[in-house]
């Protein structure tokens, strides 16, 4: 069936890809400035005003006063912010050590296996529909 609907393409658009049209020479002027994209020129040039760019951008970030207020911040925030991070850690681990799992009901241990047998059934039905065409 597939290769009667290309024979049908074929046969529809046979007319239309034997004519031309006249562009005047559109095409080539524009696979010529693709060619010069390629030029080491111009290359170079990204090269320099990607540097250019990124000066002006660190000379703006010091001039617009963004480090003093970092430097603001100090290190006692820093510090207690890692300090609260690593009490919430721990709490973490301290409740999971305080887990019992007779308390898990049944149904949790089969969650995850039902999911990982359907996802394997997808792939290997993909895999087999792939397989046949």
């Amino acid at each position: 069936m597939k290769d009667d609907n290309d024979k049908m393409l074929q046969q529809f658009f046979s007319p239309v890809a034997e004519q031309h049209m006249a562009d005047n020479g559109f095409s080539q002027s524009v696979m010529n400035r693709i060619d010069a994209l390629d030029d080491r020129r111009i290359v170079w040039f990204s090269r320099i005003w990607t540097v250019v760019c990124s000066i002006a951008g660190v000379v703006l970030l010091l001039l617009s006063g963004v480090l003093s207020g970092v430097q603001q911040v100090g290190k006692t925030e820093v510090l207690g912010f890692i300090n609260s991070a690593l009490m919430l850690v721990m709490s973490f681990f301290r409740h999971i050590s305080t887990l019992n799992v007779s308390d898990i009901p049944a149904t949790m241990y089969l969650l995850p296996l039902a999911v990982t047998v359907v996802f394997a059934f997808l792939a290997i039905r993909n895999e087999s529909i792939e397989i046949r065409n």
